[in-house]
């Protein structure tokens, strides 16, 4: 199976499983695309005495995305998932720059990494550097067990939220008002095999 196959194999679980997730507000609903292009960066090339003129986004694209949808077609990013068969130490640096590159644009977006067909535990290079991740996460083999597509579900489930929290914690959209906060601790969380 090539990872493409993997990808889109997972999208169409995740996307069946989320579907009763916790709607965001009213009319909003959760769902999993497989290869969105999200943007990463507004580049300004000109101002005018209004502010700026001419505008251009650059987009990277994204093994999975969710978001929440709204029935008149307004969307907001959620959680980001890059899936990897195997990973090197390549790999960890570029997407742990694109989440970060992500973030500064969508600053409530989580971002994660999923490894399959990797036997021996998250690697280290993972770890040392994925400094933009959220959470990381792998499977012995492309075909998860049971255990690992729950695990795998709770953490996007929790993600989502984290998402939606922070969000109303930056204030969105056309709301000023931030919520009013005293402690924001962002927690480790390791689980081993077996666990």
């Amino acid at each position: 199976m090539s990872e493409k196959e993997w990808v889109c194999g997972l999208q169409a679980k995740l996307e069946n499983a989320l579907k009763g997730c916790t709607a965001y507000e009213e009319g909003w609903n959760v769902f999993v695309d497989q290869g969105d292009l999200l943007i990463y960066a507004n580049e300004i090339f000109r101002y005018d005495k209004a502010g700026p003129a001419t505008i251009q986004s650059r987009e990277y694209q994204t093994d999975l995305l969710v978001y929440d949808k709204n029935d008149n077609g307004d969307w907001i990013p959620r959680v980001v998932l890059e899936c990897k068969m195997g990973i090197h130490t390549h790999d960890a640096l570029i997407y742990s720059t694109k989440a970060s590159t992500h973030k500064h644009v969508h600053p409530y977006l989580r971002y994660g990494l999923l490894i399959g067909g990797y036997d021996t535990g998250l690697p280290a290079r993972a770890i040392r550097h994925g400094a933009h991740f959220d959470f990381m996460m792998y499977w012995v083999s492309s075909d998860p067990t049971p255990n690992e597509e729950q695990e795998l579900l709770h953490v996007i489930r929790e993600e989502i939220e984290a998402s939606r929290t922070l969000e109303r914690l930056l204030g969105k959209g056309e709301i000023k008002e931030k919520t009013k906060v005293w402690l924001l601790r962002r927690q480790l969380s390791v689980k081993q095999i077996g666990e």
